[in-house]
Order: C-alpha cells, then sequence, then structure tokens
C-alpha cells in the first residue's frame, strides 16, 4: 500500500479555494467528490480563513527576504565568510569566500494557507469505487483531526486526474488524492508533537515540517489504517522516513513538476551525471582497487566531469581527506549544495550510504544502480452479482427522499471515523444572524440587498430572483460573521443621509415662493416629497467641463471591495523611494456596473498661485511609502504599461471604509491581478467607461424626473420643522465641503 502526501505553500488562501472548486476545461469527469471543513464551513472556507488572519493580524503580513552568499569568479570581490550555519563579513586577517547578493525584493509576502496532498496509487484505492474513494477521504480527515485538532483546513476530494503522459506510461495515472488547504493560522489551542500551538498563532513546525508530518501519517495508517480499508505503507514503494533508504534521493516538488512535463531538472541532471559515472567505475571494479578514499573520490570526480551533465567541486581538509563541496551543472549559475541531492551523493566520506559507500561497493564488486520501487497493478473493484445489482436499484429507486435520508444518516453514525468525529456544532441560521442588523440598519440593509441583487441579476440574465435574494443573504451572512457587515451598513448610511440633505436642500430651493404663500395665508397641511437616494443624486453633469472633472466611486458593496481590481496610475515618485499613486477602480468588463467615477480618492482642494490668487484642483492620488510602494510593484509584476507619459500598474487589493474623501486600499493585500495584462489603451479605456457611466446616470435622473413619486401628508408644524432641520443640515454640509 503506498498513501504519500507533500505540502506546497500558498500566499493566497482564495486562491487556492478557487482552484479547489474550480473545474477544468476539456475534462468530462466529475471534480469535486467529497468536502469537509475542520474548524470551518466548506463553502465559506476562503471567508473564514480571512477573518481568523485578520484577527489576529496576520492578513498581508511580510516577511524579510534574506540574502544569498556566492562564490565569485574573482576570489578578490569575496566580501564574507561562514561560520558554522551563519555569515559575516570577514576581517582584515581572514580570507573571504564568498560575496553577499541582496535580494532584489527586500520584503515578500507570508504564506496565507498550507497546500497538503495526500496521493493514493492505484493499487491502494481505485478512483472509479466510490466506496474506496470515500473510505480513503475519511481517513485523510481523521488523520488531521487527531494529529492537529486545532488548525482550520478544507478538504476536498479530486475524482478527475488523469495524470500526465509520464504518469501513465509508468502507470500511475488518475490517482485518487485529497486536497487540504489549511489556514496559515492556528484555529483552536492545541498541542502537537510536544509543542503548544495557541490560537491566533502561525502554523509552523512539526505541522509543516516534511519528515514529521509524514512519520505520524505512516504511524495513522499503521494503526488506523485497517478501518478505512487501508493498510501501513508498503516498504518497497516508500521507504520508512529518516532511513538511508528514504534519505538516498531528495528530490523536490520542482524535480518533479520538470520531471511530469517531459523535462529534466538541474538536480535530476546533476543525479544522472553521478550515476553514469557510478557504473562506468563498476565496469572495472579493479580500477579502485588500492586507492586511497581520496584518490576514489578525485576519480569520481574525473568520470563525473566525463559526463558533462555535472562537475565535482572538492575541498581538502586539514586532515588531508577530500570531500565533495558541491555540484556544478553547466548553465546553472550557483553550484549545488554537496547534501541537496540526498544521501547517496553526499560527502564523500562522512554519511552511510553516501559516495564513500558506493565506491567501495564499487570495488568490492557489489554496487547496484539506484532504482525506483514500483506499485503493484490497479486495486479491483468488488462486483456485486447482476441479480442482486438490479434488485438494490429497484429498491433505491422505490425509496422517498426521506427514507433515503436516514439510511445516509444511519450509516454515518455506524462508521468509525462518524464514532470518533465530536457532533458539529449547531450554526446560527442566517435569519438569526442578520435579525439584529435588520433591527439596527433596516433601511441600510434593504439598499445594500437590493443592490447586490440587481446585479446579480444583471450579470446572470434570467436567473430567479429568490435564487438571487438566497445568494445575497448568504454572503451578508459571511460577512456578519466576519465582524464587517457592521461597518459597512455604517458607510451606507451615511451616504443615505447624504443623499437626504442633498434633496431637502433642492426641495428647499424649489419650494421657496410656496414656503412665503403659505407663511401669508396659513394651512393645515404641506405636501413633502422626499427623493429616492440613487447615485444620481451625487452630481448632475450638464457640461462637458463637469463631465470631466475627476470623481471617485461610490456604493461599494462589501463584495466590491474584498480584492478590487484596481488600475495604479503613479502620479510622481519621491526621493525617499515612496509615491503618489491614483488608484482606480479597473474599468468593468462587459455586463458589469457601469459608474460615473472611478477613482477611490477625490477631495476638492485649493492652492495659491504664483500671483496670489487661489486655484481650485482635484486630489485624487495616495501618499504610498517606500516599503508600500515596494509592495505595490512586487504585486503587480509584469502588469505594468508606460503610456501617455505615466507608469500604470494593474493589480487586486482590498479596500478599506468609506471616508469622507473616498476609498484608500489596504497595501498589506496588495496581490496580482486575475484579469488580462493591461495595454497601452487602458487609460483611455478608463475615461470612456467613466463616460459611459455618466451617461447611464443622466438617463436615470430624467427618469426619475418624470417618474410620479407618491406624496407624504404631514401637518405644517411638522413640515416646517423638517423643512427647517433639512435646510441647516444641508448648510452645515455644503460649508463643509
Amino acid at each position: 500500500m503506498s498513501a504519500t502526501v507533500k505540502h506546497i505553500p500558498s500566499t493566497s488562501s482564495s486562491n487556492l479555494d478557487a482552484y479547489l472548486e474550480r473545474e477544468k476545461e476539456g475534462n468530462d469527469l466529475p471534480r469535486v467528490l467529497y468536502e469537509y471543513g475542520q474548524g470551518c464551513r466548506p463553502e465559506t472556507a476562503a471567508q473564514e480563513f480571512r477573518a481568523l488572519r485578520e484577527a489576529y493580524g496576520q492578513q498581508g503580513a511580510v516577511r524579510r527576504v534574506s540574502g544569498t552568499y556566492v562564490e565569485p569568479e574573482d576570489p578578490a570581490e569575496a566580501t564574507h565568510i561562514k561560520i558554522g550555519k551563519n555569515w559575516r563579513e570577514a576581517k582584515r586577517t581572514e580570507t573571504a569566500t564568498h560575496l553577499r547578493v541582496a535580494p532584489e525584493t527586500p520584503y515578500v509576502k507570508r504564506d496565507e494557507a498550507h497546500h497538503f496532498v495526500f496521493s493514493f496509487d492505484l493499487a491502494t484505492v481505485n478512483p472509479e469505487d466510490p466506496e474506496q474513494t470515500q473510505r480513503a477521504f475519511e481517513a485523510v480527515v481523521a488523520f488531521r483531526e487527531e494529529y492537529t485538532p486545532g488548525t482550520q483546513s478544507k478538504f476536498v476530494a479530486h475524482g478527475d486526474a488523469r495524470g500526465s503522459k509520464a504518469a501513465i506510461e509508468r502507470g500511475e495515472g488518475g490517482k485518487f488524492h485529497v486536497h487540504e488547504a489549511m489556514n496559515a493560522v492556528v484555529h483552536t489551542d492545541m498541542e502537537v508533537e510536544g509543542r503548544q500551538y495557541r490560537r491566533g498563532q502561525r502554523v509552523a513546525g512539526a505541522i509543516t515540517h516534511v519528515d514529521t508530518y509524514r512519520t505520524a501519517w505512516d504511524d495513522f495508517l499503521a494503526r488506523h489504517g485497517h478501518e478505512f480499508g487501508l493498510g501501513p505503507q508498503d516498504r518497497s514503494v516508500l521507504p520508512e522516513v529518516g532511513s538511508p533508504e528514504y534519505r538516498a534521493v531528495a528530490r523536490t516538488d520542482h524535480d518533479h513538476w520538470v520531471k511530469e512535463r517531459g523535462g529534466i531538472s538541474d538536480h535530476d541532471r546533476a543525479r544522472r551525471g553521478i550515476e553514469t559515472a557510478y557504473a562506468k567505475l563498476a565496469e572495472d571494479p579493479s580500477q579502485l582497487a588500492g586507492l586511497s578514499d581520496a584518490e576514489r573520490v578525485e576519480r569520481l570526480a574525473a568520470e563525473a566531469a566525463a559526463t558533462g551533465d555535472v562537475e565535482l567541486k572538492l575541498r581538502q581538509t586539514r586532515a588531508g581527506e577530500v570531500k565533495i563541496r558541491s555540484f556544478a551543472v553547466p548553465g546553472r549559475k550557483q553550484s549545488i549544495g554537496s547534501t541537496r541531492l540526498g544521501y547517496r551523493y553526499a560527502n564523500a566520506t562522512a554519511t552511510v550510504g553516501g559516495a564513500k559507500e558506493q565506491l567501495d561497493r564499487i570495488a568490492a564488486g557489489t554496487w547496484e544502480p539506484y532504482e525506483r520501487g514500483e506499485v503493484g497493478p490497479p486495486k479491483e473493484i468488488e462486483r456485486l452479482p447482476e441479480a442482486e445489482i438490479t434488485k438494490l436499484q429497484q429498491d433505491v429507486d422505490g425509496m422517498a427522499a426521506e427514507e433515503l435520508e436516514a439510511q445516509w444518516a444511519e450509516r454515518a453514525r455506524s462508521e468509525p471515523l462518524r464514532r470518533t468525529r465530536p457532533a458539529p456544532k449547531r450554526l446560527a441560521s442566517t435569519a438569526e444572524v442578520l435579525e439584529p442588523f435588520e433591527r439596527e440598519y433596516g433601511r441600510e440593509l434593504v439598499t445594500v440587498r437590493q443592490s447586490l441583487v440587481e446585479d446579480y441579476l444583471r450579470q446572470h440574465p434570467g436567473a430567479d430572483p429568490k435564487v438571487a435574494r438566497q445568494l445575497v443573504n448568504g454572503q451578508l451572512y459571511v460577512h456578519a460573521m466576519d465582524g464587517s457587515l457592521g461597518p459597512d451598513l455604517d458607510a451606507v448610511r451615511a451616504d443615505l443621509e447624504a443623499a437626504d440633505l442633498r434633496s431637502a436642500a433642492e426641495a428647499q430651493r424649489a419650494d421657496e415662493p410656496a414656503i412665503a404663500d403659505r407663511a401669508e395665508k396659513p394651512s393645515t397641511e404641506v405636501e413633502s416629497q422626499p427623493q429616492p437616494a440613487t447615485a444620481a443624486a451625487e452630481s448632475t453633469p450638464t457640461t462637458s467641463a463637469q463631465q470631466r472633472t475627476e470623481r471617485r466611486a461610490t456604493h461599494l458593496t462589501p463584495e466590491e471591495r474584498r480584492s478590487a481590481e484596481l488600475v495604479a496610475v503613479v502620479r510622481s515618485e519621491r526621493a525617499d523611494g515612496g509615491a503618489y499613486v491614483d488608484f482606480q477602480l479597473a474599468e468593468p468588463g462587459p455586463g458589469a456596473r457601469e459608474r460615473a467615477g472611478l477613482h477611490l480618492l477625490a477631495e476638492k482642494k485649493t492652492r495659491k498661485r504664483d500671483d496670489g490668487t487661489e486655484q481650485e484642483f482635484t486630489r485624487i492620488w495616495t501618499q504610498l511609502t517606500r516599503q508600500q510602494y515596494e509592495q505595490l510593484r512586487f504585486a503587480a509584476g509584469d502588469n505594468r504599461i508606460e503610456t501617455e507619459g505615466k507608469t500604470v500598474y494593474a493589480l487586486a487589493s482590498d479596500i478599506g471604509p468609506r471616508t469622507p474623501i473616498g476609498h484608500v486600499p489596504n497595501p498589506n493585500t496588495f496581490q496580482s491581478s486575475a484579469r488580462k495584462p493591461i495595454g497601452e489603451d487602458v487609460l483611455a479605456r478608463q475615461r470612456a467607461a467613466e463616460d459611459r457611466g455618466r451617461e447611464t446616470e443622466r438617463a436615470e435622473k430624467e427618469r426619475l424626473k418624470h417618474e410620479p413619486v407618491p406624496l407624504k401628508t404631514v401637518s405644517k408644524e411638522q413640515g416646517d420643522h423638517e423643512l427647517q432641520r433639512g435646510v441647516s443640515r444641508s448648510r452645515s454640509i455644503l460649508e463643509g465641503r
């Protein structure tokens, strides 16, 4: 039996979650077979992961990148020496051996999630057998619940694997595998391998150390594998962790993927050269007889160099021993460390199973080439007699839905995994979670819900409005659970109140003659016509000059503020390494929401000219520090363009809550854009999108002008009071602007 596990760090948990759920194009096989959440719900895992990281200040965290040390071609350029595992500058009396190379980017984003893949060979689990795949999936879940019960993980079983061409040729294509997306932050206090982990602490140590978690997985299969139809690991295929066979060849993920694509990595090329040298020496073992260990290593280096694949760089100790210092591959700038290839090729005189032992075996005539363990034939699917299959099918077809659910529930309780798993906690319903917000933000919640539903129906023509409302309620539920719904509704309330004040001010100017008439002629009633709060109330562009005025994006929904696609226009760079950057919402694609303003920030300001007069202008830029500007450029990568005399970047970022002058992106959440690369017409497309938005806004305003508005009848005293209150609030806001 062979069941491997490997670990792939991920800097974007949302991208990882999307990959696990995304169907592959051109593949008609079912992808997602089973899902399970530990410390989260599978359908909202990405949002819950993020909420936990934000709660403990780990969202968007960065780490410093260490420099590298290389041997310069000119020894005179060396500046550092190695002391143990550390490096330092050489003193005047010391001979420097290496040169420090500073990293191109001093800070990089820390991992947001850890991706584990549990893969079962065909001799262990047949992907076409639902019973085998389900029990293997439950074994993975049970292992994680026992080994790291405090991690927050989403498990997804994939059943559409076909394997690469090379894997299929080896008989390994289409293996059943389980993906685990683990949050980078601990969810619940726990102890792993004698180390205490607290909630909010970053996942590390035994949880992500390859040898430790592989040993734990092997131990779990040996103790509990039979409960899931699995046995202990086949040591002829997967050697025991820590054994000489396990450490003989240390292949990396890069080696694996290059091989799957039909290529050969530098590490594998070096191994090939050394194995060829071993085989060449083994053709005539007598040529090593009578040679010292140092002479044998030098003969090995000469044979390896003759292959053209690798060159052994040697060093001599004070005791006169000759050891392998590193491996140089032609075309590779940096040499490969002496222990990077595995124990079979490691230091000549130290490690059991290393180069010294291989040379001793060659001299004795007992050397054997390295061979990869092979798995057995695919596991057969247990087939039932045709008569029994027909009878079972008739029974299933005749069952009611309630009976079928009861059978699955009973089966879940009877299986070992279900018995040991604690009963799931009851999650509050959507109505229970949103009820407090309905009471406190009734009007605002109606506005947000209606806007989200309309956006969904606009993007999915023909969709059922009831379904759209359910999906929107699910989004609101997630935002309520992660604590972002309250601040967002506060921002919506501020927008609606500002719109009400503008409507009241316009109503006062329109009704001034009527107010004078009513002052002369008493009346018991007054008509009030409140205007609906719409984006059209923001401004009324009537001239081309007004249409070109820079305006900011308003009414951003909570969903629109998460990982928003942005265009960053660099207005100027600062002497201290920072920059002034104009952040704009990236122009929408077909069917998306058109906006009259795309700038996140637009603030009216005045400045004095040289002649003493004042000039009005609009500030649309955000000041970034040197570190923030570096994070922006790192996130955008090659998705940049020089156009119209400006540098423009495309990226994605979370957008902060609304302020009086607009929104500001969170630099700690800068990430690469998911859209196609921008071109030289990016700014022209941005302006065209704004023009379309302004035209839509104007048409909506005209429609509202001619649409009858219901009258609201109030008393004269109430009308005068509300009017005076509106005038006062309008004056204060207008003066504040």
